[in-house]
């Protein structure tokens, strides 16, 4: 694995205001999170941040890790990073105080929505929870984590009245956790709620949802910037930068440095009807005289092409003429290979 090393203090002591520049030096920086895997012929970063700040950016890659439509898609592709890390489970465990990721659909022959958690790409279970329905008609669902529940519903009706609200269904498994349901939920179950029935198979209709929030922004927007650390010539300290590194510690701003597109930028992929055939994590950046920006997709697949994520990065660092660009593809194994390796990195070319 090559490394790149940094030319000076904390890339991030620069503009003022964000690291004193008082903790020593990470030794190897992931651009890529480590939770997505390690990929052959990568780069890594060597003393360009310091432990402190990679430590307060480790909880930008857990939203990006376990809180996001990322999160869904490498939990579904089965795509493990450390062995070491705690697996959470990101249909039942919030992320940052925010409310876990969800899968919602309708079971056959049945008229209320319930949540359901994928155990596969097309495969999932129905999850244990609790059902409401407010005045409007519309269902609210409440995930149930065993020994939780207390918690999770007095954050659940933290902001809502109890006489809106009517519990239609739980779902549990055993006496004591219907007990928990009932200790917790009490006024609302009455002796008149049952269980939904279970059916052995099926196809059903669901849709995801994930959050896009700041501490998601912000950590796509360090990812295109530490990107650019890797795999072109400037250090990082460049004024041009100072924007897009405060945002990255800020949260400020968000609207000018990320936004969503629909427009490939892999030759490979611009006709609508083309998929890739393995599961890659595509990255690029480009300067001309005036900008430069950075395009990214993650988990690009064979039945799925995420939206692009744009970054601009701030002024170009270098007035040229013409283009400059690189563009590279993470495209994973079927199983690591000998070495360890999720997957390997490949230079493309950029349109």
């Amino acid at each position: 694995m090559a490394s790149k090393e940094g030319q000076g203090p904390c890339v991030y002591t620069t503009p003022k205001g964000l690291c004193n520049g008082t903790f020593p030096l990470h030794p190897k920086e992931h651009y890529l999170p480590a939770g997505l895997g390690n990929f052959k012929h990568d780069i890594r970063l060597r003393n360009y941040i310091c432990t402190n700040c990679q430590q307060n950016f480790s909880s930008l890659e857990d939203v990006f890790l376990h809180n996001s439509p990322e999160a869904f898609f490498r939990f579904v592709t089965g795509k493990k990073g450390r062995k070491s890390h705690r697996k959470k489970d990101i249909f039942y465990e919030p992320t940052a105080g925010m409310a876990p990721i969800t899968v919602k659909g309708l079971l056959p022959g049945q008229s209320i929505p319930v949540l359901f958690q994928m155990t596969g790409i097309a495969e999932s279970m129905q999850m244990k929870q609790v059902v409401f329905k407010d005045r409007n008609g519309d269902f609210h669902h409440l995930p149930y984590r065993p020994g939780h529940l207390a918690r999770s519903f007095s954050g659940f009706m933290k902001d809502r009245k109890r006489e809106d609200l009517e519990m239609v269904m739980f779902y549990c498994d055993g006496d004591e956790e219907e007990n928990e349901i009932r200790s917790a939920c009490g006024e609302f179950i009455k002796g008149k709620i049952g269980e939904p029935i279970m059916p052995v198979g099926g196809a059903i209709e669901g849709e995801m949802r994930a959050a896009i929030t700041i501490p998601y922004l912000r950590a796509v927007a360090k990812i295109a910037f530490h990107f650019v650390l890797a795999h072109f010539h400037f250090t990082g300290f460049e004024p041009q930068f100072d924007g897009v590194k405060r945002f990255i510690y800020t949260g400020e701003n968000h609207e000018r440095f990320v936004q969503s597109i629909q427009e490939p930028f892999v030759l490979a992929l611009q006709n609508p009807r083309a998929f890739l055939k393995k599961w890659c994590h595509l990255l690029s950046a480009q300067y001309d005289y005036n900008t430069m920006e950075a395009r990214m997709q993650f988990f690009v697949g064979p039945v799925v092409k995420p939206v692009v994520w744009k970054v601009m990065l701030g002024p170009s660092p270098a007035r040229v003429v013409g283009t400059y660009s690189k563009a590279f593809a993470y495209c994973y194994h079927d199983t690591p290979d000998k070495g360890g390796y999720a997957g390997e990195m490949t230079e493309l070319q950029s349109t």
